[in-house]
């Protein structure tokens, strides 16, 4: 019996492992935006109250993503949004810092990008029929990380934020 490796196998661990480390920036374990999220203000909310949760993206060196205003015609803008939820819904838009506009060769247009952190509210209601609990927040955010020379799939992420309901 041969315990060498055979080259069909080899060839596909390869394209796996050049895959996963183009998608997390040539070897390293961070992804190309690291997401947070938590409460802007008290960590107890009341019901029929708006709560303010900030969106926290960073991207690791050398990469970049679009805002959530990125004209269309050319990548993939963010997007910020509330799971769904019977206790939580949008109580507004989702705000943010003035991303730099640049002019994109490849796209032959100007983009809007964060190229540093960038920190985000997103108006929460909380529905007036919420009880006491203990609860949390889901959000959910879409994005496209490039850098200098490649642009990654657009990806999804899940971020939770607990909560605290107040007795009414």
């Amino acid at each position: 019996m041969s315990l060498a490796p055979q080259p069909a196998r080899r060839g596909r661990t390869l394209t796996a492992a050049l895959v996963a480390a183009l998608a997390f920036g040539c070897g390293g374990t961070e992804p190309p935006v690291v997401w947070a999220a938590s409460i802007d203000g008290p960590d107890v909310v009341s019901p029929g109250s708006v709560v303010r949760v900030r969106i926290d993206a960073r991207p690791t060196r050398p990469w970049y993503f679009y805002s959530l205003t990125q004209p269309a015609g050319g990548p993939i803008p963010a997007r910020i949004w509330l799971a769904d939820s019977a206790t939580f819904a949008p109580a507004g838009p989702v705000t943010g810092p003035r991303p730099t506009t640049s002019f994109d060769n490849t796209f032959g247009i100007n983009v809007e990008k964060y190229s540093s952190a960038a920190s985000f509210i997103f108006p929460v209601r909380v529905s007036p029929a919420a009880r006491r609990a203990r609860g949390e927040i889901r959000v959910g955010a879409l994005y496209q990380a490039c850098n200098d020379t490649i642009c990654l799939s657009p990806r999804e992420v899940t971020l939770t934020v607990p909560v605290k309901i107040a007795p009414r």
